[in-house]
Order: C-alpha cells, then structure tokens, then sequence
C-alpha cells in the first residue's frame, strides 16, 4: 500500500464509532508515519552522501592543483 493510499483512506474514513477502529486507525497512522520516517531518512543519507563525495572530490583537486608550499598543515 501506497503513501498516498494509506493518506487516503485517512482522509477518508468516516468518525470513530468504536475501538476497533480506532485501533485500526491508529495502526494505519503508524505505517503512514513509518513510511514517510524512512522515506525522508533515504533522502537525508542520500544528501550525505552527495555532500561527501563532492568533498572527496574537492579533496582531491585540491591536492592535485595547489603546489605543496601552499598547502597548511593540520
């Protein structure tokens, strides 16, 4: 089932008349919050991820272009 399913079915689902529901509701709130939590955390290490190599890169520019007398030491 789908994000935008579960959110439909949210949406659509009439008024709470008895604890079943509610708990069934309740679990589908939880897949739905679940879903978009791992979604956002692919997203995050996906960014991450580009910033790190576009380090690496300039990293490795940067030892190749700026000659050795011109480099701090750390």
């Amino acid at each position: 089932m789908s994000l935008e399913e579960i959110e439909k079915l949210m949406l659509d689902e009439p008024t709470w008349e008895r604890l079943e529901n509610e708990l069934d509701r309740i679990e589908m709130e939880r897949e739905y919050l679940t879903r978009i939590i791992n979604r956002e955390r692919k997203n995050i290490l996906s960014l991450l991820t580009g910033i790190q190599w576009s380090l690496d890169h300039l990293k490795n520019v940067w030892e190749k272009a700026v000659p050795q007398h011109l480099k701090l030491s750390y």
